[in-house]
């Protein structure tokens, strides 16, 4: 982990999320990525257990896209399947507090993920599937506070692929009594209540990682 959030330094990290979530004069964020969870309402209150054109939309706010075959397949073809997972995948059960059949390889959250990053067309050569980014994104959006945003920043920074990153991130914020996770929600300023703790997390990760350059995460 940075030594910003080794440190709990308090001061930095509240600076470095003003800095991710803050609106111009209009209104409009600095980074798009600051709308992702908010956007159309959130992917995890009305629609918790459906995948619609919105969250693919908030995905693009993190810098990737849903090829179009695999846009396809998640909201027609496979959309019931999905549904079924994502019902079985409690909304308000946060990572740190997670039994850990809730997110190992029998769990509904592995099978959903197996399933959203299978091929999407019958074109071979065609690369139509989503990767390990984009599916953490589509997750997070429907379970920000169970799932988190995994990319190559945030994988460089902690040392930390994909595959795994659940349980290793699980354990982080489980451990010394669940210290990092009450310092987070302790130091997030109020407007920002409503982001997961992971997400915030994330934010700071990807900020120290990137060093705030002009990318939206």
């Amino acid at each position: 982990m940075p030594s910003l959030i080794e440190d709990r330094r308090t001061d930095q990290a509240v600076e470095v999320w003003s800095r991710y979530f803050a609106g111009g004069a209009d209104g409009r964020p600095v980074y798009s990525g600051a709308r992702f969870e908010r956007f159309a309402g959130g992917g995890d209150k009305s629609t918790a257990n459906e995948f619609t054109s919105d969250d693919l939309v908030a995905v693009s706010m993190l810098s990737v896209n849903v090829p179009p075959h695999a846009s396809i397949r998640v909201l027609e073809f496979d959309r019931a399947r999905c549904s079924e997972l994502l019902a079985d995948i409690p909304v308000d059960v946060a990572l740190a507090d997670a039994p850990e059949g809730l997110i190992g390889a029998d769990s509904s959250a592995v099978a959903l993920w197996k399933l959203l990053r299978r091929p999407s067309s019958h074109q071979p050569k065609l690369r139509d599937g989503i990767g390990p980014t984009t599916t953490s994104k589509l997750m997070a959006r429907k379970r920000p506070h169970l799932i988190p945003v995994w990319d190559s920043v945030v994988s460089d920074v902690t040392g930390q692929p994909s595959l795994g990153n659940w349980d290793w991130l699980r354990t982080q914020l489980m451990q010394n009594d669940g210290s990092l996770a009450t310092w987070i929600r302790s130091a997030a300023p109020v407007e920002l209540q409503d982001i997961s703790t992971i997400r915030l997390l994330d934010v700071l990760l990807w900020m120290t990682g990137s060093q705030g350059g002009a990318a939206d995460l």
